[in-house]
């Protein structure tokens, strides 16, 4: 069986698209940014099918309901939650508009889907064991796919009162937590207010949640008068920053402007095998680091990735583990030793890193069929990681990621994807002359 971490996610969607079943499609609109091509999104041990907008088509959820026996209503359910989780990871709204269901997985008319990426690679998915963190995200989801400005107040709201049930506990959280938000159009938001009304939770609480709930308060709104429309347009930044917030605090799922300011998040499996205490010894250059030991699996699978593409070496082993200036340098080798790796891992600023054309090597050996073939695997890897791919370490007992590296930004040199193709041209035209005889 293939491992997760090395399926061709669009080849999958293609063999899966054939199959026959009880399918369920969900037609889909908003500010995610959808593939460009069909791929699967592995998400709680099944498959979803990620299909972009055509012609005339919309951008669908294709799901095999059948294959894992369940229904279409429990297939529906499997959709939205996998949409909920988009939604969060993207930090963009994410709309189910339309249904269908059939043995086979129909599209569905209307092209809405205007915002498309190469690759969906699922890495940002949330997925917390609780069932109310799964609430709080649905409610979250709903305020930003909703064009009901007044629903949109409301669901973000009831985010927040989710989490903080008691009310006069949620008015201090409020209070609390207005110093610190994020968003720049509610911090705009939040000044405004603060300069003219006395309490700013009390106004989100009485003018704003109560205001859309109940037209028995003193104060409600009137969805046909355009002042307070505008008003309630103008407050919802801010109930969006503190929904968000409180999740985030909660449920310590990270929003994507988060995951993008914290440190460590590429390298979480090597700062489990080095330790905490380890760590600050080796941070601190302690001569406590002497005889101390780092456990670290027997054996993994180095994988170049950019987007969909990905080129593997498997069963590769740890060798020396060496201190330079920045931290741990690993070095990694093949079970024929044909193939080294070296890879620094920094310390202080908990980020794993590769240079492409000097931390990788290939050992020379006589012509043969063989030796071209590990030639050509070793220039596609190595191109791949040139072109803003990066390297990935996985645990292949345990089928868990070790560590990353960013996207690689070459510095200072040239791409050049026609003379790359021409080298493997060559080489697979010299391979073919040797096995010809």
């Amino acid at each position: 069986m293939v491992k997760p971490y090395l399926r061709d996610l669009r080849a999958d969607a293609d063999a899966l698209l054939n199959q026959r079943g009880l399918w369920v499609v969900a037609g889909v609109e908003g500010g995610v940014a959808w593939p460009k091509v069909s791929q699967v999104v592995p998400f709680e041990g099944m498959d979803f099918i990620l299909r972009p907008a055509g012609d005339e088509l919309m951008a669908t959820i294709a799901f095999n309901a059948g294959l894992y026996g369940l229904n279409v209503m429990q297939g529906q359910a499997r959709i939205l939650k996998l949409a909920t989780a988009m939604s969060w990871g993207d930090g963009g709204s994410l709309a189910i508009t339309s249904w269908v269901s059939g043995g086979h997985p129909f599209g569905l008319g209307d092209r809405r889907m205007r915002i498309v990426r190469d690759f969906m690679s699922g890495d940002d998915l949330p997925r917390p064991a609780e069932e109310e963190a799964w609430v709080a995200l649905a409610l979250f989801r709903e305020g930003l796919a909703s064009k009901n400005v007044f629903y949109a107040f409301l669901s973000f709201f009831k985010v927040i009162a989710s989490i903080h049930r008691d009310g006069r506990r949620r008015g201090d959280w409020i209070r609390a937590s207005l110093g610190f938000l994020d968003a720049e159009d509610a911090i705009k938001r939040r000044d405004e207010l603060q300069a003219g009304v006395p309490d700013v939770a009390d106004y989100l609480f009485d003018e704003g949640r109560n205001a859309i709930a109940h037209a028995e308060k003193a104060y409600f709104v009137n969805p046909d008068e355009p002042v307070d429309y505008e008003r309630i347009s103008l407050d919802i930044p801010v109930v969006r920053n503190l929904a968000e917030m409180a999740i985030e605090e909660q449920y310590k799922l990270l929003r994507r402007r988060t995951r993008y300011k914290t440190k460590g998040l590429d390298v979480v499996g090597f700062k489990e095998a080095v330790g905490p205490e380890l760590w600050s010894l080796l941070l601190n250059r302690s001569p406590d680091v002497e005889g101390r030991n780092i456990e670290l699996p027997d054996s993994v699978a180095v994988v170049a990735r950019r987007d969909a593409q990905l080129h593997a070496y498997e069963g590769m082993r740890f060798g020396t583990i060496g201190v330079d200036e920045h931290g741990l340098r690993f070095l990694l080798t093949s079970p024929d030793e044909a193939v080294q790796f070296s890879l620094g891992l920094n310390l202080e600023k908990e980020e794993l890193g590769f240079e492409p054309l000097e931390d990788m090597g290939l050992a020379r050996e006589p012509e043969s069929p063989e030796a071209i073939e590990r030639a050509i695997k070793f220039l596609r890897f190595q191109f791949c990681i040139l072109c803003n791919g990066r390297v990935e370490l996985w645990d292949e007992k345990l089928n868990t990621l070790l560590g990353a590296t960013a996207g690689y930004l070459p510095v200072n040199m040239m791409i050049n994807p026609d003379g790359f193709n021409e080298q493997i041209a060559k080489l697979k035209a010299r391979k073919a002359e040797l096995t010809r005889g």
